[in-house]
């Protein structure tokens, strides 16, 4: 079981998402921190051990994981391939 928590700027963009798609991000965050196996829902992004990207319809959720703790660190919506380099961790 992971605690999850949201970094400052992942905060923001959770509250300024729309609320049906709040639900379903908090749904599927409370499903990771719960899944033992959590690693084969999630993908690894490169340049580091720690971050990987969790996927809900067409929102990406960037975030890291140290220990115990799952640290949210963005939430946006996929427009095109050039987004993930945008984002910094």
């Amino acid at each position: 079981m992971f605690r999850v928590y949201f970094s400052s700027h992942g905060e923001r963009a959770f509250g300024a998402m729309p609320p049906e798609v709040q639900e379903r991000v908090s749904e599927a965050l409370s499903n990771l921190a719960g899944d033992s196996q959590w690693f084969r829902r999630v993908k690894k992004l490169g340049g580091s051990e720690s971050r990987y990207r969790l996927r809900v319809g067409r929102w990406r959720i960037l975030f890291t994981v140290k220990g115990g703790e799952i640290e949210i660190a963005d939430i946006f919506l996929k427009k095109g391939r050039s987004d993930y380099r945008r984002r910094e961790l």
